[in-house]
């Protein structure tokens, strides 16, 4: 611990990686018509299902609130944080295993909320969140499927699909 401190470089990865989470409260509130005052509005969107990904990371937090023969394919998530893509890179240098499926089930993989609406009201959803100065895209579709599952296009080391039914 005290070589690693003395470093420069380590030092700067730890500020990275210990930011605190951010709060979506403000945006979602405001998307299903909450008023600060306890009172309700008319909603902007109908949300289905909104998850904030924080420790079970996609896998474990989405993949539970999809109903039965619901899964989901996301193939345009966010690339991941720098800070996220540096633990894989420095894990590997040790010999540590850090696979692309650990930055999307351990961690959240670069996306921190996810938002389940219908496709026409995507771009509400992304305008109001870019107005709480969150960074916000459309990351993929829900699908039928009898096994259910979520199915990501990963954007870490290795590349390629992951499967929450794994392997693919």
């Amino acid at each position: 611990p005290k070589r690693i401190m003395a470093s420069d470089e380590a030092r700067a990865f730890l500020r990275e990686i210990t930011i605190p989470s951010r709060s979506y409260a403000a945006t979602l509130a405001r998307l299903n018509g909450w008023k600060l005052n306890g009172t309700m509005g008319r909603p902007l969107v109908r949300i289905h299902r909104a998850i904030h990904v924080t420790g079970g990371g996609v896998w474990g937090q989405f993949g539970e609130v999809l109903p039965e023969g619901v899964g989901a394919d996301l193939t345009t998530m966010p690339r991941p944080p720098r800070a996220l893509l540096l633990a894989q890179q420095y894990a590997r240098e040790q010999g540590i295993p850090f696979p692309d499926y650990a930055g999307y089930d351990t961690f959240h993989g670069g996306c921190g909320m996810l938002v389940v609406c219908d496709l026409r009201e995507v771009d509400t959803v992304i305008d109001e969140a870019k107005r709480d100065g969150h960074k916000a895209q459309l990351v993929g579709r829900t699908t039928s499927s009898s096994k259910g599952g979520v199915r990501i296009l990963s954007h870490f080391a290795d590349g390629g699909y992951l499967s929450s039914l794994r392997p693919l």
